[in-house]
Parts: C-alpha cells; structure tokens; sequence
C-alpha cells in the first residue's frame, strides 16, 4: 500500500470511530437543516451514479490513468469500461448479454440507487432508532474488506461497494434524526474522504495486478 493510500485508509477509520464517539455523546438538538443534508447526500450520490456509467471520462476527469504501465509495455491493451480486456481483471467485471460490467461500479451505482430511496423513504415516513448503527457496520464491513482484504470475489467487491454508499445514507439519516448539525456537516467530509479512499485503493489493485502481469512476461 503507498504512502497517500496508507493515509487515505488511516482517514477513512480514525474518521469512522470519531464519529462513533461523536454520536455517542452528542447532545440531540433540532436540525432545521434536514432536507439540506438530504439534498446534498442525493446530488453526491447522483453524481457517483454518473461516474459508474462512465467511468473513463470520471477518471479523466480527475486526471487519473487507468494503469501505471502504458500499454503494459508489451501489446496494445483493449479496454471495458475502465478495464484492461484481459483474463487478469475476470474477478472484477460481470459478464452480461455478451457485455462486461465492472463490478465495482454495478456496487457503487446500485448502492446510490438505494441511498436516494432510503433518504426519500426517511423524508417522507421517518426512520427507527437503530438506523445508525446499522449503517456504521455496514460502512465498517465495507471498508474493513477494501483495505485489509480486497477479496477476489466479485460478489465480495460488490457488496462492499454497495455497503459503502448505501451504509453511508443510514448514518447520515441517523445523525439526522438523533444527533445535531455539526456531526452531520462533519459527516459529509467524512463521505469524501471515504470516497477518496476508494478510489485510491481501486487504482492501486488495478496497478499491482499489471505489474504481476509484466513480471510473469518477463
């Protein structure tokens, strides 16, 4: 793991349990700020449904190459999405009507989908008390099994990115409804240091295995 992966992954944690101490001993106050916190959790997550249908112009965006080895130095590499079109990355597309999908972003997109729900569920019928709890396991789960385990499973991969989108509207309905302002507006710099975490450790798992790759050429 590099240096700004390392601490990408140290944020995201150290960020996860100063949150849980946060909520732990927060003083329940009234949010007049509700449907702002909403809002801005949906335009996040509207915004990660475009990157997962077009994930090349996102990391174009961001100036981000899809692999550290150009054309892996040895043959002209095709791409799917964002994918090399090799038997190396089989663990990370789906395999659909003779179409591939990644399977980190069919996670991410299906986990935006649920959030908008969630958050609109909330807004118009409340929520139950436990509601954030249960999204700082998931959260938990997800980020436990990115950092630590990257399972080649891609039912692992895509529960994990699910879980981390989707976790992530729970805990900010939790503090919402049981907690106050201020532990919210810290939790939505928490979501981008999550996603920047993300990101960082997908680049760095597409990286090692063409490294492997050219190693095993050589």
């Amino acid at each position: 793991m590099n240096k700004n992966t390392f601490s990408y992954s140290i944020l995201s944690l150290t960020g996860l349990i100063f949150l849980f101490l946060l909520y732990q001993y927060s003083v329940d106050t009234l949010n007049p700020f509700k449907i702002i916190f909403l809002s801005i959790l949906i335009m996040i997550c509207f915004l990660g449904i475009l990157a997962s249908i077009y994930p090349t112009c996102c990391l174009r965006f961001f100036n981000i190459e899809k692999t550290s080895i150009s054309e892996c130095e040895i043959r002209i590499i095709n791409y799917d999405g964002h994918h090399p079109d090799c038997g190396s990355f089989k663990d990370h597309v789906f395999n659909f009507k003779n179409k591939k999908y990644c399977v980190g972003c069919s996670g991410l997109l299906t986990g935006a989908f649920l959030a908008i729900l969630t958050c609109l569920d909330y807004f118009f019928y409340g929520t139950f008390e436990l509601i954030f709890w249960l999204g700082v396991i998931i959260v938990l789960v997800s980020l436990t099994q990115l950092i630590f385990f990257n399972l080649e499973n891609k039912w692992i991969r895509f529960l994990s990115n699910l879980g981390l989108v989707w976790g992530s509207s729970l805990i900010l309905i939790g503090i919402l409804e049981y907690s106050n302002f201020f532990i919210a507006v810290y939790f939505l710099f928490l979501i981008f240091a999550w996603i920047l975490t993300r990101t960082a450790l997908s680049k760095e798992n597409h990286d090692r295995i063409c490294d492997k790759c050219l190693d095993l050429r050589n």
